[in-house]
């Protein structure tokens, strides 16, 4: 099974939605995101994260960066800013539903390391407060002050319009195969740059995927 394995890349369709005009963020956005981590930031982090879930391979919870956290803050912020090392995940399967001899049934689960789990709130949450100023309105779900349900609303209003004035509408529902495990890093990086987000916010985001390699 190839699933979480580089595929080849269209450069020319690539080059050709990068190109695209997009909502780019504003300077001032752009330096919320920049930036070494901050203990207040992580701090933020760790107490808005759920207790009693499974450790990584250190086997160190959430519980106890809870419970120790006054102690823990500035060596922790000090790990997190010096951390440009690799990172390994051991993957266990968990089987889904139907044949279980396809493999594609079996979904595998990376019990990440704790302190892996701090960093990446702490970045989601500048990413977080930059969002609504380049993801179109359109786009309801993850983002701040925006609900899905508004987009329920829409289809029904839409709907309703078209029967009322006898026009032509169609629905398109796309459920990509594993969309999430297939997204190219390098054009990731490419796009946030695109969208205007700095070197720094954007070297934090590869240093989450460096040399990250899994073991089923």
């Amino acid at each position: 099974m190839k699933l979480y394995t580089a595929e080849h890349i269209d450069e020319g369709a690539q080059r050709d939605i990068l190109s695209i005009n997009t909502p780019t963020l504003k300077s001032s956005d752009c330096k919320t995101c920049e930036g070494l981590i901050t203990c207040a930031e992580i701090t933020k982090a760790v107490k808005g994260m759920e207790p009693n879930k499974s450790p990584g391979i250190d086997g160190l919870t959430v519980n106890f960066y809870q419970h120790f956290w006054d102690i823990l803050t500035p060596e922790r912020t000090e790990v997190h800013n010096y951390a440009y090392t690799s990172a390994k995940a051991l993957s266990p399967l968990f089987f889904k539903k139907g044949n279980r001899t396809r493999l594609s049934q079996w979904r595998p689960i990376s019990p990440l390391t704790t302190d892996y789990k701090i960093l990446t709130k702490a970045l989601a949450s500048r990413l977080t407060s930059v969002l609504q100023t380049i993801i179109h309105t359109n786009q309801t779900t993850c983002i701040p002050a925006r609900t899905i349900n508004d987009n329920v609303s829409l289809v029904r209003d839409a709907i309703t319009y078209a029967n009322d004035t006898n026009t032509p509408l169609a629905f398109i529902s796309i459920d990509q195969l594993k969309a999430s495990d297939r997204v190219s890093h390098s054009f990731l990086f490419k796009s946030l740059a695109k969208f205007g987000f700095g070197p720094q916010f954007i070297r934090w985001i590869k240093l989450i995927y460096n040399q990250v390699t899994s073991r089923v």
